[in-house]
Order: structure tokens, then C-alpha cells, then sequence
């Protein structure tokens, strides 16, 4: 059986990712719902002040796993039409949601212990460990938004979202503005969540 992304381009469910019917693919479904979903979550609980903190950090720890999976069953998408893509993506989104675990790490030290965060410290630690992998997160959104719309394996209007949530993300979370980073995750639900609906729609008609 075939699968048929869009028009041009027919995809084998050996490949499809999250287009296919096996239960990973169900989970990376799941994932584009509930990885947007929870990180808004955090950047709600961001707004509510420090006495949320904790919640925060915690929402934000379960977010990018989630949201790695995501990205990664929405990046299968480009195998056949460029597999170099997919690999830059895919090691993207797995470097930089390892520094996002960590971020969210921080959030809870920092709530509970009252320590200096590593990031606000001058050290090639912080920029090994933290930094440099934390920009890896919305680069891997902002690749494959481009390589999506370039591609045509995500609708335009979702590609160029996804695109805009993963400039938005960093340009939010790095001074710390709370209403800003809701505003990335909403962009992020818009591009993501309807991924999973229309795939699973797909399947049904295709069975």
C-alpha cells in the first residue's frame, strides 16, 4: 500500500513516519498534540509568577520530548525527497531537547535551591552544555518549516508557522519574555496539531 502526502509524492509506510499506522507513528501524533500543548502550559505558568515555577519546570521537562518526536515523524516526510535534510533535522531536535530537559532542570534549581543559573554564568560550560545545544531546539523547527514549505510535505500556511514558532522561541525564551513565548507555542500548536489530524485522517480513508 501507498500513502500519498500531497499530489506529487508517494511515500511507502516503511518511510512515512507518522504517516504510517503503526503505533509509533500514533505516538508522534500524539506528540504534535500534546508537545505545543505543554510547553504552552509552561509559558502559562511562567505568567502566573514565581509561586509557579516548579509547575513550569516541569511542564517544560515533559514538553521536548514530546515535541522531539514530533519533529521527528514530520521530518520522516522529507526522506524521499531529501534525506540530508531529514538527518540535519533529526540530529537537531535530539541535541537541542537534551538542552531543553536541562533548561527545565534549571528552572526547578533555581525555584527550589535558590542557585545561580548556569546560564547566567560566563563559562565554556554554559555554552557547551546549555547554549550552543539550546539553539539546536528552534533551528530544528525552523529547518524543517523551510525544508517543508520548499518540499510541499507540509501545507504552506503550516510549514511557514512552524517556521515562525521556531524564530519566535528562542527570540522569547532568551530574554525572558513569558507572553512572547506563549505566543511562539500557539504558533507551534497551529503548525503541529493539525499534522495529526490529517494523517490520521488519511490512514481511515486509505483502510
Amino acid at each position: 500500500m501507498t500513502i500519498t502526502l500531497n499530489p506529487d509524492s508517494n511515500v511507502s509506510p516503511a518511510t512515512a513516519g507518522i504517516d504510517s499506522t503503526d503505533p509509533t507513528a500514533r505516538l508522534m501524533r500524539v506528540a504534535a498534540v500534546i508537545g505545543p500543548l505543554l510547553l504552552g502550559g509552561a509559558s502559562l505558568a511562567w505568567l502566573a509568577g514565581d509561586d509557579s515555577a516548579e509547575l513550569r519546570g516541569i511542564l517544560t521537562f515533559w514538553a521536548f520530548p514530546f515535541m522531539a518526536l514530533a519533529v521527528y515523524g514530520i521530518a520522516s516526510r522529507l526522506q524521499g525527497r531529501t534525506p540530508i535534510g531529514r538527518a540535519v533535522v533529526t540530529a537537531l531536535v535530539a541535541i537541542g531537547a537534551c538542552a531543553g530537559g536541562g533548561f527545565a532542570t534549571e528552572i526547578n534549581m533555581v525555584d527550589h535551591y535558590g542557585v545561580e543559573r548556569l546560564m547566567e554564568q560566563d563559562t565554556p560550560s554554559a555554552m557547551l552544555a546549555l547554549g550552543m545545544p539550546g539553539l539546536m531546539f528552534p533551528l530544528s523547527l525552523v529547518v524543517l518549516g523551510l525544508l517543508s514549505f520548499r518540499h510541499r510535505t507540509l501545507p504552506r500556511g503550516q510549514a511557514l508557522l512552524l517556521a515562525a514558532g521556531g524564530v519566535l522561541f528562542p527570540m522569547s525564551r532568551i530574554p525572558e519574555v513569558a507572553g512572547l513565548a506563549l505566543a511562539a507555542d500557539v504558533l507551534l500548536l497551529a503548525a503541529l496539531a493539525p499534522v495529526a489530524f490529517t494523517a490520521r485522517r488519511r490512514n481511515r480513508t486509505a483502510a
